[in-house]
């Protein structure tokens, strides 16, 4: 509901008309039931038009996933109550799509990056290395997101402490998909793969990918973390140029990196001129 509700803004938005002319596909199937209930349910299966609407959802999905937590706990029910985090988690990512005041987005991709974080200290890699996976790379996400909101907000740059702040995101951003990366290595020697599986290749390109954005980002040390951000970017380009079958996977961002690898090192050279 949520994810079908928000591309129908979006289409709507990009037509410039009104969500009610966005209809479903006539290829769509339609499915007609009979519900007969003793208390209607707080919420219909209509669209979601604005954050109220979309926040009574919120509160009726979280009052589930909650009563299924008291029963699927940490221990002894691990995949379970790890895939109910990452609902909670996913519940507040689309109803930050409703929200418009940056304070509350900030706070709400907050709140994700407790239940994650807090989750990835719990769980065993050893013995749950897909799911810490997947726990990482969303964590690294939400750091992407609330550093963009961030910036958005327009702080005062120039000042230490926010320099400062910005910086530690960053910095949390980056080493949480380089951790990411290093659960790809080899158990034995520790060494990077050559090849990595069809089913991760993506995200680990990705990964690259929102580590040279990060660096791109860094207000202090420009030359030093634009040179890095070129060298996630080449990381990319060449292994795509390595396994040509995998652009499928990532050719919107492979193309961003070939342009960003051409532009950085003139960026690079004004840096060092002003310097």
């Amino acid at each position: 509901m949520y994810g079908d509700s928000s591309d129908r803004l979006l289409q709507a938005a990009d037509r410039d008309v009104s969500p009610n002319e966005i209809v479903r596909s006539s290829l769509t199937p339609q499915f007609q039931f009979q519900l007969t209930l003793s208390t209607p349910p707080p919420i219909t299966c209509s669209y979601i038009l604005d954050y109220e609407q979309a926040r009574q959802v919120f509160l009726f999905a979280m009052d589930k996933i909650n009563s299924s937590k008291s029963y699927y706990i940490l221990d002894g029910f691990v995949t379970d109550h790890v895939e109910l985090c990452q609902d909670t988690s996913q519940l507040y990512s689309k109803l930050i799509f409703f929200e418009s005041n940056i304070d509350r987005k900030c706070k709400m991709h907050k709140r994700r990056i407790d239940i994650l974080s807090s989750l990835c200290k719990e769980i065993s890699v050893e013995h749950y290395l897909y799911l810490v996976r997947q726990l990482l790379f969303e964590l690294g996400e939400c750091y992407s997101m609330l550093l963009d909101l961030k910036l958005e907000q327009k702080y005062d740059l120039n000042s230490s402490k926010t320099i400062e702040k910005i910086s530690h995101l960053i910095q949390l951003g980056i080493s949480t998909f380089e951790h990411f990366l290093l659960t790809m290595n080899d158990k034995k020697t520790n060494e990077k793969p050559e090849n990595y599986a069809d089913e991760y290749v993506r995200s680990v390109l990705l990964a690259y990918f929102y580590i040279g954005r990060f660096h791109s980002k860094s207000i202090h040390d420009r030359i030093e973390h634009i040179q890095q951000s070129l060298n996630q970017y080449k990381i990319i380009v060449d292994y795509v140029d390595k396994h040509p079958n995998v652009l499928e996977y990532i050719e919107q961002e492979y193309n961003i990196c070939k342009e960003m690898i051409n532009l950085l090192p003139l960026k690079l050279e004004k840096l060092r001129q002003i310097k």
